[in-house]
């Protein structure tokens, strides 16, 4: 799957987490509400329909979790609240983002992202390496890889062994790409 140019790698990767993230911010920004004293229904005067339903079925769905589940809740809303705003803001981007993807594109960043957390920590590392210098590069460094990755993929298993036998001869010896 060709990733749209609009959205960073991290992003489909990270987004997930993202959702629970806003989920979480929500029902409990909800919550905090009603323990400083402002209404909620002035607040939720605020909101599009959309939101406020959104926001009531968060809130439904924070009081379904059983207390434990609610305790951890709030543990990682208090590291989100501990983020600096600008970063704070950098994740409610994201989850914009996320939410202008279709479901199927939804699907197909959750398995992605399943398959990393289920990779050793060695490979998600290395993952997280190579994600930073591509957040590091031109667009046409990006535009030069992404169309060397799809000629790549139009090699067969036999053409792709020998290159890769090549390129280790050529190499020198320890050295990594």
């Amino acid at each position: 799957m060709r990733l749209p140019k609009t959205r960073t790698a991290i992003e489909w990767l990270i987004a997930p987490t993202l959702v629970i993230l806003v989920c979480m911010a929500a029902s409990q920004a909800a919550l905090a509400q009603g323990a400083a004293g402002t209404s909620p229904g002035e607040e939720s005067k605020k909101l599009t329909p959309g939101e406020r339903q959104g926001t009531r079925e968060r809130l439904q769905a924070f009081k379904r979790l059983s207390p434990e589940e609610q305790r951890q809740l709030r543990e990682r809303l208090g590291w989100f609240r501990s983020l600096p705003p600008e970063e704070r803001r950098a994740i409610f981007d994201r989850y914009s983002n996320f939410q202008k993807l279709t479901p199927e594109e939804r699907r197909a960043l959750n398995r992605n992202y399943l398959r990393f957390r289920n990779l050793p920590p060695e490979q998600q590392d290395r993952l997280r390496r190579n994600l930073r210098r591509w957040m590091q590069m031109s667009p046409a460094q990006r535009e030069h890889l992404q169309r060397r990755y799809e000629e790549w993929q139009k090699k067969t298993p036999e053409e792709r062994e020998r290159l890769r036998q090549q390129r280790r001869q050529a190499r020198p010896q320890g050295e990594r790409p």
